[in-house]
This record gives C-alpha cells, sequence and structure tokens, in this order.
C-alpha cells in the first residue's frame, strides 16, 4: 500500500513536467534525451501512466487490511501485481517514445 503512494507521489512531477532532464529521475530512455521536448512529452505521459498504476499497487494493499481474512491467499497476488505494476507503463512509455519520435521527425522533415 505505502508503495503504491511512493510511486504515486514519484510520479506525480513527472506528469506535471517539473522535471528537468536528468540521468537519475525520469522516463530514462534513450529517445527521451533527443531533446526537451521529448523529454517533457515522455516524462508526462510514462508518468500519468505510472500515478494510474500505483492506484492498482496501492488498493492491492489496501484488501488485505480490509478483509484480513484473504491475508494469506492474496499476499501472493500482491507480490504478482507490484512489478507488472511498473513494467506496464515502463513498457507502454517506451512505446510511446518510439511513437513521439516518429512524429516529431516527420513534423521537422521539410517538404520535398
Amino acid at each position: 500500500m505505502a508503495t503504491g503512494l511512493i510511486v504515486f507521489l514519484i510520479s506525480w512531477p513527472m506528469c506535471k513536467g517539473m522535471v528537468p532532464q536528468n540521468k537519475l529521475y525520469g522516463a530514462r530512455y534513450t529517445l527521451s534525451y533527443k531533446s526537451d521536448e521529448h523529454w517533457y512529452a515522455i516524462n508526462s505521459y510514462t508518468g500519468n501512466l505510472m500515478r494510474y498504476w500505483s492506484l492498482a499497487i496501492f488498493f492491492s494493499g489496501l484488501i488485505p487490511l480490509l478483509s484480513p481474512g484473504l491475508f494469506s491467499e492474496y499476499v501472493l497476488f500482491v507480490y504478482a501485481m507490484f512489478p507488472v505494476c511498473l513494467l506496464i507503463p515502463a513498457f507502454q512509455g517506451w512505446r510511446f517514445a518510439k511513437r513521439f519520435d516518429a512524429e516529431w521527425k516527420q513534423e521537422k522533415t521539410p517538404p520535398t
């Protein structure tokens, strides 16, 4: 539950465009470093995905507290859900980065 809250708080500045280009924090795909425009668009998109998926982590941790009888059976589900809830937005962010770069190249290419 606390992990979901931490991921939510970490992703908030990303989706609001408050994280400048750096090597420590943010969606650090190779394409993210191509330009500031890339950095902010990719981080905003990935931050929003992380924010939504962090709610799944939060609520999956909250359910055993609300129904203690499920705790032993539910723990495996929670442990399995945590990496999935982080890998899915990372993969979707990477796909967005590729799509954004392709569209950016089309806009920057002069017409012939």
